[in-house]
């Protein structure tokens, strides 16, 4: 597996679990506004699609209190177990 330096531009998505998540080999969802042109240009490279608003391909969103994780240093995706 290839290591790709993403630099992200926008203080509001200090890491990148706050603006990038694979979903499989092929698709990404991420955060158009966190990344530079040179990033989103590797990220491009790297995946066949990139999706920005999971709303129009039919998720439905539902916004949660997350404040509290933050006191841990975290957040909540800081907790999750992925398997793939």
């Amino acid at each position: 597996m290839d290591l790709i330096p993403l630099e992200l531009k926008s203080p509001y998505f200090y890491h990148l679990d706050t603006c990038f998540a694979p979903l499989t080999e092929h698709t990404a969802v991420i955060v158009k506004e966190a990344f530079t042109n040179e990033g989103l240009a590797l990220l491009q490279s790297a995946f066949d699609q990139l999706i920005e608003d999971l709303q129009v391909i039919g998720f439905k969103i539902h916004a949660l209190n997350t404040s509290e994780f933050l006191k841990s240093g975290g957040s909540v995706f800081c907790l999750k177990l992925h398997i793939w």
